[in-house]
């Protein structure tokens, strides 16, 4: 293998594992002994330091790991910081369009109108932070009780 091969190799290796490799594990992965692993890897981070790369490769006592910049955190942490966008499923939509439609009503109606089971649909639904419905829990005179569910407006509760 040549030497822009086995770069690529350790650069693969470094970037798939994504936590520190041992350098002997790292050579038994390229064909190499663990010293010219160890220069070749040295070489590879004179590179990435010279070409003003955004990431780099460091050295832990015996091993490995790729990882990036510091001076890119900035940046980073606006990728990072992003709230995750949620996606509804068709379950999920249809059971929030008939407690929309119907509320305040319970999880056995829901279900009745559905034809099928949707207590994980529900419960799924009501923890991702995108849906807008709450439960609310009724107590009776017999001492039962029952989730309402119903949409609502943030910082409203249940009446």
């Amino acid at each position: 293998m040549n030497l822009s091969k086995t770069e690529a190799a350790i650069e693969a290796v470094l970037f798939a594992m994504g936590n520190a490799v041992e350098v002997d594990k790292l050579a038994a992965a390229i064909g190499h002994d663990v010293d010219t692993t160890r220069k070749i890897v040295h070489n590879m981070m004179d590179k990435y330091e010279d070409e003003n790369r955004g990431i780099q490769i460091i050295e832990l006592e015996n091993s490995y790991q790729m990882c990036t910049k510091t001076n890119y955190y900035d940046q980073l942490i606006k990728v990072a910081s992003t709230p995750t966008k949620y996606v509804l499923t068709d379950a999920l939509l249809e059971n929030l369009s008939i407690i929309a439609y119907k509320q305040p009503i319970t999880r056995m109606e829901i279900e009745k109108i559905r034809g099928v089971g949707c207590g994980h649909a529900i419960s799924q639904g009501a923890g991702q932070a995108g849906c807008t419905w709450q439960t609310c829990i009724i107590w009776h005179d017999t001492r039962i009780f029952k989730s309402i569910w119903r949409t609502f407006y943030r910082g409203t509760s249940c009446d």
